[in-house]
């Protein structure tokens, strides 16, 4: 075995345990040697592991750059295989942006040169990230399906983790639509092939998941029990990562049981091991629910300070969605203690961030509307933070702007009829001055509450009925 091989290797361990800096370093001690020696195939395979090693350290702009470097190298070899893999690693590249329409792309080309090839593993691997994707658009009907076909190829091939890991995806899906006593059956059985196999890293995801749907379920007690497992193996197998995820869930479940105290120790050990791995997206995370927690105990000055932290990695990452979220839990924060200005302006940001990325989307308007209903309570606290502002106008128009938008979207499915015109941008009480001639009656449904508008001889009034 070469010295570069023998790097390689090295790297590839450090990455299994998860301590992704030492694996990043043995790796481009591989790329130097095969740089000094004119191995381009082992330049390559070292691109790839390099941008693995980014990817798990959340800096997917830096391991983007080094797949596409990856695949320049594979297709000037001629290496089928090693471009299939390079448009597979710019897939999860992507994703991990937020930029799930170019993910798509990528993972579709892998599947092109998988089946060109009769590679069935990459196909089915292919499969797998392709639901992963559509999962992530929240078009959860497609990610069964590609997520179904993965499973099958698993089951013709005889490939017993690809079946357990097809299972946790399916079981991650049914509990997106809210189907945990489904997901909880898959997660089952996910959990029973990484006992048969002795994937220990499986069985902790496996544990995870299922406390997850329990927590579904406010089963809160089982879930805890199930991410104590879940932390059990991710501490035996030395996988740093998923310890901290563990915290995080144990985190979640304590919260939820209203022990804000060992739920704010067990975020704060998630939050020490993502930093402690460089962890970027964990260390995100883990902000966010220490946030949660002083919300829930009425602390906002801490919970105002910890979702700023949370918004400001998700910036730093790119992650659209996630700072969407953060804006949304810091105009709540700022709503209940007071400051219904900057609420409104938080809130305003997440609509807009909301609809810049629902604008992604482009043509594909069973997403959009999946998209929009996950994300309605951003659009609900806009127009109910106008309202009690006096803007009365305005927070009809938002209203009436969600209404429009998912009516266009309604007709293009049925009826493919072209685009009206944009419905993204933000509107003003301006916009309707000159349409209200009638007596009009408006309604918006929240929670228990009836919201209603009056229009009548361009005057406009509001009220609420419980």
């Amino acid at each position: 075995m070469g010295e570069g091989s023998a790097y390689c290797n090295l790297g590839n361990g450090y990455h299994s345990l998860g301590d992704f800096k030492q694996a990043i370093n043995y790796h481009n001690q591989d790329l130097s040697i095969a740089k000094e020696i004119g191995d381009k195939a082992g330049e390559g395979r070292s691109y790839c592991n390099l941008g693995n090693g980014y990817q798990g350290l959340g800096d997917f702009k830096q391991a983007i750059k080094y797949h596409n470097e990856y695949l320049s190298i594979a297709k000037e070899i001629g290496d089928k295989a090693g471009e299939g893999r390079a448009y597979c690693n710019l897939g999860n590249g992507y994703r991990g942006l937020g930029d799930f329409k170019q993910a798509l792309k990528y993972h579709n080309q892998y599947l092109s040169i998988a089946k060109e090839i009769g590679n069935k593993a990459g196909e089915e691997h292919a499969y797998g990230n392709l639901g992963n994707g559509y999962w992530s658009l929240c078009d959860f009907k497609q990610a069964i399906k590609y997520h179904n076909q993965d499973l099958s190829i698993a089951n013709e091939i005889g490939d017993k983790a690809g079946q357990g890991r097809a299972y946790g995806n399916l079981g991650n899906d049914y509990q997106s639509l809210g189907d945990f006593k489904q997901a909880i059956k898959y997660h089952n059985q996910h959990l029973s092939i990484a006992k048969e196999i002795g994937h220990k890293a499986g069985e902790g995801r496996a544990y995870g998941n299922l406390g997850n749907g329990y927590q579904g379920l406010g089963d809160f007690k089982q879930a805890i029990k199930y991410h104590n497992q879940d932390l059990s193996i991710a501490k035996e197998i030395g996988d740093k990562a998923g310890e901290g995820r563990a915290y995080g869930n144990l985190g979640n479940g304590y919260q939820s049981l209203s022990d804000f105290k060992q739920a704010i120790k067990y975020h704060n050990q998630d939050l020490s091991i993502a930093k402690e791995i460089g962890d970027k997206a964990g260390e995100g995370r883990a902000y966010g629910n220490l946030g949660n927690v002083y919300h829930s105990l009425s602390d906002f000055n801490q919970a105002i300070k910890y979702h700023k932290q949370f918004l400001g990695i998700a910036k730093e990452l790119g992650y659209r969605v996630e700072e969407a979220h953060a804006c949304y839990l810091l105009g709540g924060d700022f709503e209940l203690s007071g400051t219904l200005q900057i609420a409104l302006d938080y809130y305003r940001s997440s609509v807009k961030l909301n609809n810049d990325a629902r604008g992604l989307l482009q043509f594909e308007d069973d997403w959009k509307i999946s998209f929009r209903n996950l994300r309605r309570d951003a659009y609900t606290a806009l127009w109910k933070t106008l309202a009690s502002l006096q803007k009365t106008g305005e927070a009809l128009c938002v209203v009436e702007q969600g209404r429009a938008q998912a009516l266009e979207d309604l007709l293009k499915i049925q009826y493919e009829l072209p685009t009206i015109g944009s419905r993204e941008d933000n509107v003003t009480s301006a916009s309707i001055s000159s349409a209200v001639f009638t007596q009009t009656l408006v309604l918006a449904i929240e929670s228990t509450k009836i919201h209603f508008w009056v229009t009548r001889k361009g005057r406009l009034s509001i009220g609420e009925k419980k």
